[in-house]
């Protein structure tokens, strides 16, 4: 069963007992109180098996953010920072999930720590890097140099 909670009003709402898998959020005012595997982010409601498909996540900070089972499928995740997501989420065709960071083209990497990921067979156009931590294998287009992923479309803003 799907639940649309878009724009909903749910100041203090308690949710805690509720099943929220496949449930469908934007613009929610208010802060409810969820299970705790469940969090608010910029007016979604974000966690295992949610329905986040087809909307524009950009610039969002998913680090540390249970998405096992959620649908990502479909949604704008350009600029998007995370690490340390918990399970496995449904991800747009070209993103991966690795080491706990979603790695794909226009992703903030900045600070990530890809010791011993393997990004070789990975769109990493556009990526936004910068400090990152360990010794990633790339594609052979690309490099690591101080921190810095450079290649075709890289991103070197700070």
């Amino acid at each position: 069963i799907t639940i649309v909670l878009t724009g909903a009003q749910l100041s203090a709402a308690d949710l805690t007992g509720a099943n929220l898998s496949k449930v469908i959020s934007g613009a929610i005012e208010g802060t409810p109180n969820l299970p705790g595997a469940y969090s608010m982010l910029n007016g979604y409601i974000v966690g295992p098996g949610v329905d986040l498909s087809d909307i524009d996540l950009s610039d969002f900070d998913l680090s540390g953010v249970n998405l096992d089972g959620a649908d990502l499928t479909g949604t704008n995740l350009s600029g998007v920072r995370s690490g340390s997501i918990e399970g496995t989420p449904l991800l747009p065709s070209s993103y991966n999930l690795v080491n706990g960071y979603i790695v794909g083209p226009n992703v903030n990497l900045q600070g990530a720590d890809l010791t011993g990921a393997d990004l070789s067979g990975i769109n990493l156009n556009g990526v936004i890097s910068g400090s990152i931590q360990g010794a990633p294998t790339l594609p052979p287009s690309h490099s690591l140099v101080n921190g810095y992923i450079l290649g075709p479309n890289a991103n070197l803003r700070a």
